[in-house]
């Protein structure tokens, strides 16, 4: 509330208040004598109508500044929560672009990667280990996060969901979710891990972008995941 309106509600309430003890006065009976006495009681009463007028717009300013201040930290949490899950968004890409194996880099690794490759100790299959987990913590983070307005919250969900559609679905499930997943699971101690994430999330996440219309029915079927 501006100061200006505070001053204007304030004179509004003495007016309207006055009107009583002005209309039963005589102070405008200019045929008689003027009761000093008068004055003296019109301040008395405009003074404890103030008085009371102002404690009240006091609690009543209190309890705006209260409700201000509790609205204010609450867009604070929000906008650090949303920072806190870009900072974990960015940190994911990071560690995919990172990726390398032979003279591939980032998810052009996933393409690369052979049976002979995986026959060696393997840190790609390790990194793909934490990549996956690191997305799940995010999806869960982003979906239970409380955000200023809804579009928001559907805007960051759909643009992980994408990253991972986009960086994991497709480049993985190219060689090391097909043509060689049963060869891993023989031979990589956390193949089943990794697989029972990548099935889940993948699954997840074709759902969340086909419910939007952001996937084709034709495309869903061609990920060879498991359908839950």
């Amino acid at each position: 509330m501006r100061i200006s309106h505070i001053i204007a509600l304030t004179v509004g309430i003495i007016l309207i208040f006055s009107l009583p003890f002005i209309l039963k006065s005589s102070l405008f009976e200019f045929d008689k004598d003027i009761d000093a006495n008068r004055f003296s009681q019109y301040g008395s009463y405009i003074g404890g109508l103030l008085g009371a007028s102002f404690a009240g717009l006091s609690f009543f300013i209190l309890v705006l500044t209260y409700r201000a201040q509790i609205e204010d930290g609450k867009r604070n949490r929000q906008n650090e929560n949303l920072n806190h899950i870009y900072s974990l968004y960015n940190s994911v890409l990071s560690e995919i672009d990172s990726l390398s194996h032979k003279n591939a880099k980032g998810v052009e690794v996933f393409y690369v990667i052979d049976s002979e490759s995986i026959k060696k100790p393997q840190g790609i299959l390790d990194q793909l280990n934490s990549i996956l987990v690191s997305f799940d913590n995010l999806i869960k983070l982003a979906n239970n996060t409380e955000y200023i307005s809804d579009e928001i919250k559907e805007l960051t969900l759909t643009r992980i969901h994408f990253q991972y559609y986009s960086k994991i679905i497709w480049p993985v499930n190219a060689k090391i979710g097909s043509e060689i997943r049963k060869e891993l699971s023989a031979t990589h101690d956390n193949a089943k891990y990794y697989f029972e994430c990548y099935d889940r999330l993948s699954v997840q996440t074709i759902k969340y972008l086909n419910g939007r219309s952001l996937t084709s029915d034709n495309l869903r079927d061609a990920i060879k995941v498991k359908q839950a």
